[in-house]
């Protein structure tokens, strides 16, 4: 992961993920960034404060988006047709929400 200035178009940091990634997302809350790792169904979390990237929870299937709120994140995962929602603070899963189609085409939730 490169964080690019845009000001400069030059790199301030580099965060190495040993997997390939498909999405993520910037809580301004809280400086952190999470990562959606595609082959083992994993969210990384990069704390931007102090560069340390932690692999937080893996949850299986195909991870397609990441949501962020207040107080939870909300993953996509097209493959298991459900959105979880993990507790921000300590990284639990409250709760899977099971659909009847491939949440492929959820675009935002917030």
């Amino acid at each position: 992961i490169y964080i690019i200035n845009l000001n400069n178009y030059e790199i301030e940091k580099k965060y190495l993920i040993d997997e390939i990634t498909s999405n993520f997302a910037y809580d301004a809350d809280t400086n952190m960034l999470y990562v959606l790792a595609i082959e083992s169904g994993t969210v990384y979390s990069i704390n931007l404060n102090n560069e340390q990237t932690k692999k937080q929870i893996h949850l299986n299937g195909y991870l397609e988006n990441v949501f962020i709120s207040k107080k939870h994140l909300h993953i996509i995962n097209s493959s298991r047709n459900n959105i979880t929602i993990i507790d921000k603070s300590t990284y639990q899963q409250i709760k899977n929400i099971s659909l009847k189609f491939s949440p492929i085409y959820v675009n935002k939730l917030f």
